[in-house]
């Protein structure tokens, strides 16, 4: 019931609009407000929105150097930062989806296809704090990778390339990949169209791929052999009927989703088109779950369901193939009415424990369609898995626990006890290794083991292994800068002469960014960025959310950035949390006096190792100037958090003025 708007436009932001409100409009036409406002980004090229997440991912915006910039908006009208992908830089357009494909190692996680400019690049973003990319593929003639779609089956995915044509004058190319592999897909092959047309934006539903194809306007395609590449045109509606040329003129998007079979094309010049295609009747088939595990002897169920489209009516007769010598499948209803469903269950009588894979047939007289499943039988209670690290002493207080993998074992129990307090902490994973969301306790003894399951049956639990966590230090460096110069000994430098111990992370001039459980170790976080600029000063959307954790949890922060603004605009986390209403880059402070928790420091005149590019920070209600500089505000208190940001370097001020603000700012966090 809601819009997401975004824009090109500098300083739109993420607009959200109630679209309930225009079902009684009594007098039209109306001029309407947003209903609330996301300003984690300034201008965004698009907005790619999961509903079955509630999760939207702002793509080539202005934050997260141009990557999947994540927000949570489980609650439309309070949508908030969830995290940044930005490792593979901008992102065009991008499909995000629960993951339900042959790839068994990534069924149910959130996982999004990028279209990245030469490459499909494909990211789990399960964790909104650490999303991994799987794998970058480039192919052979990319001139700009644009968008594509997955099909239902979630195993192919097809891309288009908005500049091939125009560069190598072939027809319209849709790429096929078979992403039964998320690690390592393989491109299929290509269709060429009928018609030298530049492909836009496309959309699968069931056998179709519905295109808008510029010139050549929509294009529908049945696309029931794409594991081979094979497309065959169904129908078209060409909007500019005069020329299929490789030109940028006539269907911009289309979209296919509506129950009534409706299709609606957007024009360039020529504005809405609404569209009743006559498609041949026809069924689509899914499995509830495609991921079957039974313990021999015994048998697990799911839930096949039927739908029609383009107006089918029959009766589909179900059946399985390729399941091994042993196994057996029944249906609770069968042939099935379309709508309907039907209950599966497959049983196992002798059959070797291993993974099987198999297919669900559906057929109509002509019509056929199949689901891919895969029947994993075990034979018996897994044996206990050995345990690999943490071991011994000095072993990080944000420990990743790791074990080797169970015979047969399907999901794991993990115990950690702190020996000292008696205090347990449990965690169940799929995987051979799990890292806790909070840090243990420093200079601590644990004891910890892990036990598999399955369907058969419960294994023992490992022998106990025992280890010791290090100190922590109460400081946290974050080295952001871009090492031309490295000024990570002007921090460290004066922290040694407070005689303070501290703790190192070097973002690598990138997004790597500490997360909220290892920040939440440390008393304070001392971030600068020295002199990068261009894309990654300043935190990050991931980092920015793991701040604004330590920070909800009495954290205490400094950032010292002349271009954090300038990379990342005025964030949602800069508003919320380091008290900035406004800012202007490159303002060239030369000359900053304490106010506020720094009153009595200064004036001092500052020499930059580097460029000036300073900042103006204008602080929002209840914040407060930290440093008045020549040019204005130049540092701000935030009013809500324990935070101070410095839109100049803290390297620039002179030697002797450094200790005093860097104790000051140290003394004013421990209050």
């Amino acid at each position: 019931n809601y819009a997401f708007i975004v824009s090109e436009a500098s300083g739109h932001g993420m607009q959200v609009f109630d679209l309930t409100r225009l079902r009684n409009v009594p007098n039209p036409p109306v001029t309407f407000t947003e209903d609330a406002h996301y300003a984690g980004w300034s201008n965004a090229h698009n907005v790619v929105i999961n509903e079955d997440t509630g999760f939207a991912y702002g793509v080539g915006s202005s934050a997260c150097s141009g990557g999947l910039a994540m927000v949570n908006i489980q609650n439309p009208l309070n949508p908030t930062n969830a995290g940044c992908f930005s490792s593979d830089g901008y992102t065009h357009d991008a499909q995000c989806v629960i993951y339900q494909g042959p790839d068994a190692a990534y069924v149910g996680k959130e996982i999004c296809f990028n279209s990245n400019e030469d490459t499909l690049t494909i990211v789990d973003v399960t964790n909104k704090a650490a999303p991994v990319q799987l794998s970058r593929n480039p192919y052979s003639g990319s001139r700009y990778t644009h968008q594509g779609w997955i099909t239902d089956d979630h195993h192919y995915f097809l891309i288009d390339d908005e500049l091939d044509e125009q560069t190598f004058g072939h027809n319209t190319r849709t790429r096929v990949f078979d992403i039964s592999s998320l690690t390592a897909p393989t491109l299929v092959g290509y269709h060429d169209g009928v018609t030298p047309a530049i492909d836009h934006n496309m959309y699968v539903v069931g056998d179709y791929v519905f295109q808008a194809n510029y010139r050549s306007g929509l294009r529908i395609l049945d696309i029931t052999d794409v594991g081979n590449a094979n497309m065959t045109e169904e129908a078209f509606f060409d909007i500019y009927p005069s020329s299929d040329s490789p030109s940028f003129n006539g269907a911009w998007s289309v979209y296919p989703y509506f129950e009534s079979g409706v299709v609606v094309v957007s024009g360039i010049e020529q504005g809405l088109f609404i569209l009743a295609p006559t498609l041949a009747p026809d069924f689509n088939m899914s499995l509830t779950s495609s991921q079957l595990t039974i313990c021999n002897n015994g048998n697990r169920s799911t839930t096949v369901n039927l739908t029609p489209k383009a107006g089918y009516t029959g009766n589909v007769t179900l059946s399985t193939v390729g399941l091994p010598n042993g196994a057996s499948s029944n249906f609770s209803v069968n042939p099935v009415a379309v709508p309907g469903s039907s209950n599966m269950t497959v049983g196992a009588n002798g059959v070797p424990a291993g993974s099987y894979p198999f297919m669900v047939h559906g057929t109509d007289g002509t019509l056929s369609h199949d689901e891919a499943a895969n029947l994993t039988v075990v034979s018996g209670a897994p044996n206990a898995p050995t345990l690999i690290a943490p071991l011994g002493v000095d072993q990080p207080p944000l420990p990743t626990f790791q074990w080797t993998p169970a015979n047969q074992g399907m999901s794991y129990l993990l115990v950690v006890k702190n020996l000292t307090n008696g205090n347990l902490m449990y965690a169940v994973t799929p995987d051979t290794s799990y890292t806790f969301a909070t840090p243990l306790d420093p200079l601590t003894i644990y004891a910890w083991s892990v036990r598999a399951y399955n369907p058969c049956g419960t294994g023992n639990f490992a022998q106990f292994g025992f280890f010791r966590t290090q100190d922590i230090p109460p400081i946290l460096v974050v080295d952001d800068d871009d090492n031309a110069p490295n000024v990570q000994s002007t921090y460290t430098g004066a922290l040694d002469a407070l005689g303070l111990t501290y703790d190192l992370w070097d973002t690598g001039n990138s997004d790597n960014e500490p997360d909220a459980g290892y920040l939440q170790q440390y008393d304070v976080v001392i971030w600068f960025t020295g002199d990068e600029f261009g894309g990654a000063a300043g935190p990050g959307a991931a980092g920015e959310a793991a701040l604004a954790t330590y920070l909800n949890a009495g954290g205490c922060l400094l950032i010292s950035s002349q271009d954090y603004v300038w990379d990342r605009g005025v964030t949602g986390f800069m508003q919320s949390y380091l008290g900035i209403a406004s800012a202007t880059s490159d303002v060239s402070q030369s000359t900053v006096t304490g106010a506020a928790i720094y009153a009595g420091l200064g004036p001092y005149t500052l020499a930059y190792p580097f460029t000036n590019y300073s900042d103006l920070l204008n602080p929002a209600g209840g914040a407060a100037t930290g440093f008045s500089g020549n040019q204005g505000s130049a540092a701000v208190v935030s009013g809500t958090h324990k935070a101070v940001f410095m839109g100049f370097p803290y390297e620039a001020i002179p030697a002797a003025g450094r200790g005093p603000v860097l104790s000051t700012t140290l003394n004013w966090c421990s209050q």
